[in-house]
């Protein structure tokens, strides 16, 4: 179920190319992967324990005060850093437990800065064709054309017009988004049954949609600000929105940042649920094991379903937050409503759409750059640390 909210907190609020939950969607990955491996090996529910084929516990034990050991106080099974480090040979070649476990999760942390950053340099150039041909209501061209127009008036790195803030954003978006959502989730779940945990994650990932539009609504104006004027300057294009707008037209656009983020969050957890279910249970009957092409295939189809139905949102919030610099002597309306009834007279219902190729595309590519990266940065990390580790024996011994 995390998995969802993986894919999300970019553009998303959280969804920005670049994705929000650096240090979030290790963790968040790692459950939906467990869930699905459960799911797949056929595990049965006995009076509210999980258990396996062979009748034991997953759960482990019951420790003193007749709680469960391995299971975390939200009912999940704890991820792989979170489960105790099997004994070693001695505490000494591990360099201690405590500190093994925590560079596996400085490991995690850092590897998911290196793939949080990639994710936002690879499909950052799809964000601006995206941002162009919404806040454009002239622009008729195939995409292929406005990419080569935008790479012959600005060069290529016109394309990377705003990655600035979209970066320097990032971590704090992440941040508050991770806080909320757990915050939200720890509350309600207690009161769920299993089958209806679904609805605490797309209550969690509203709120937490609400809470990161303060940071992401002007970080968001700033970047298409750059996006469509081809401007280098993220302090510049700042400066000129507050003085012409005041601090508050940086929060342009803020009523239609979050018709498009809850109930993007709300839909995209729902299907990636009701997905992980019934391949879970696909696999099971095939008995096959899953891996991690199934969960990145359902995290994009989920993302994908999420962002086709929140699209005409996302394209009056472009709307909103380009007024003035695009289209100058066109409508100045900035009200959501107002902004989508201009749209719709002067352009149909397909002008709710623009843009929305590109969008799908970042939504099914983003998780296979990110997961990709990560492991391979993960990896990179771990091995190091290994050889380092074999070293430092050999040369104690």
């Amino acid at each position: 179920m995390e998995q969802a909210a993986l894919l999300e907190a970019r553009a998303s609020g959280q969804t920005r190319v670049g994705i929000s939950w650096t240090i979030a969607r290790p963790q968040l990955w790692e459950r939906a992967r467990i869930r699905l491996r459960r799911n797949a090996d056929g595990a049965r529910t006995h009076g509210g324990q999980t258990s396996r084929e062979d009748g034991r516990s997953e759960a482990h034990d019951a420790s003193r005060g007749g709680k469960l050991r391995g299971l975390r106080q939200d009912g999940a099974f704890p991820t792989s850093y979170e489960r105790p480090m099997p004994a070693k040979s001695s505490e000494r070649e591990l360099g201690g437990r405590g500190s093994g476990k925590r560079f596996e999760l400085g490991a995690n942390a850092v590897a998911g800065a290196i793939a949080g950053t990639l994710v936002s340099i690879v499909l950052h150039p799809v964000d601006t064709i995206k941002v162009t041909i919404q806040a454009d209501r002239k622009v008729r061209e195939p995409i292929a054309m406005v990419v080569s127009r935008i790479i012959r008036q600005r060069g290529v790195f016109g394309l990377y017009s705003g990655l600035s803030t979209s970066l320097a954003s990032s971590a704090p978006i992440s941040a508050i988004y991770t806080a909320s959502y757990e915050l939200v989730k720890g509350r309600l779940l207690p009161g769920l049954l299993e089958e209806k945990r679904w609805i605490a994650h797309c209550i969690a990932g509203g709120c937490a949609s609400v809470a990161t539009s303060f940071v992401y609504t002007p970080s968001e104006c700033i970047k298409q600000r750059c996006q469509v004027t081809g401007a280098t300057s993220s302090f510049a294009a700042a400066k000129s929105v507050v003085r012409a707008d005041g601090v508050l037209g940086l929060y342009k656009g803020w009523s239609a940042v979050l018709c498009r983020n809850i109930p993007q969050s709300a839909i995209k957890f729902f299907v990636f649920e009701q997905l992980m279910r019934a391949a879970g249970g696909a696999l099971a009957s095939g008995g096959r094991s899953s891996g991690t092409l199934p969960a990145l295939a359902i995290g994009g189809v989920a993302g994908s379903t999420a962002a086709m139905f929140t699209t005409p949102f996302d394209t009056i919030k472009t709307r909103m937050q380009t007024a003035g610099v695009v289209n100058p002597g066109g409508s100045t309306m900035r009200g959501l409503l107002p902004t989508m009834r201009d749209i719709v007279v002067n352009e149909g219902l397909g002008g709710l759409y623009r843009g929305v190729i590109p969008r799908l595309l970042i939504y099914v590519t983003q998780g296979a750059v990110f997961f990709s990266s990560y492991e391979l940065a993960r990896n990179t990390l771990l091995a190091a640390a290994e050889k380092r580790r074999k070293e430092d024996v050999v040369a104690a011994k």
